[in-house]
This record gives structure tokens, C-alpha cells and sequence, in this order.
């Protein structure tokens, strides 16, 4: 893998991942507010995260400071109406390569 590659063929390289819909093991049971810890190098490129539920979607932005060598941890307070299944995605408009590396998610019945 070559990381002095940033384009392919001179077009800029976007990513994304979309998870399935989670249920945390019980889909019959409601939840409510969560918190989700993301470690990445999202550098100054265009990344964000958009986590949705049943009952509506809401998206943050994500940046590290200039100059960050290492990854960042990304502590975001999710704020949503009670839900049984979440999804999320990640995406990037990769100009100086992102990298994530773990996201945990917390839920609270």
C-alpha cells in the first residue's frame, strides 16, 4: 500500500462505510440517549459521522487539530429520541488521508 498515493488518476478519493442496523442483542427493548468514543486521524479533510434511527438521523463533523500526528479521540454526546435499531456511517473526501481506527458505542436501555 502506497500512502503517497492521494488520487486515483487525479480524481479525488471518497469513502464511506455503512453499517446494518445495530439492535445491541434485544431488539425488542427502547433505548434512549448513548455516547459513542471514535478514535481516528481525520486530519483537515472533509469526514463526518452520521449516526440514524428510527426516528431521525443527526450528523458530526470531525476534524483533528493541524499538525496531529497520532489519533484523536472523538468523545460525541449523542442526543436522540428513544430508538431500538441505529446504523451508522462514516465518510471521507480523502485529500489527506483519514484513518479511523475504532468506534465504540454506548447505549442506555
Amino acid at each position: 500500500f502506497d500512502r503517497t498515493n492521494t488520487t486515483d488518476n487525479g480524481s479525488a478519493i471518497d469513502a464511506y462505510y455503512k453499517s446494518a442496523y445495530l439492535d445491541f442483542g434485544s431488539p425488542n427493548s427502547v433505548r434512549r440517549s448513548m455516547r459513542a468514543l471514535l478514535y481516528a486521524s481525520a486530519g483537515e479533510s472533509n469526514s463526518e459521522i452520521l449516526f440514524e434511527t428510527e426516528q431521525g438521523k443527526i450528523t458530526y463533523p470531525l476534524t483533528s487539530p493541524s499538525g496531529a500526528t497520532s489519533p484523536q479521540l472523538h468523545d460525541l454526546r449523542i442526543h436522540t429520541h428513544r430508538y431500538r435499531f441505529l446504523r451508522f456511517t462514516i465518510s471521507s473526501e480523502a485529500t489527506d488521508q483519514p484513518e479511523f481506527y475504532r468506534l465504540d458505542i454506548y447505549s442506555l436501555p
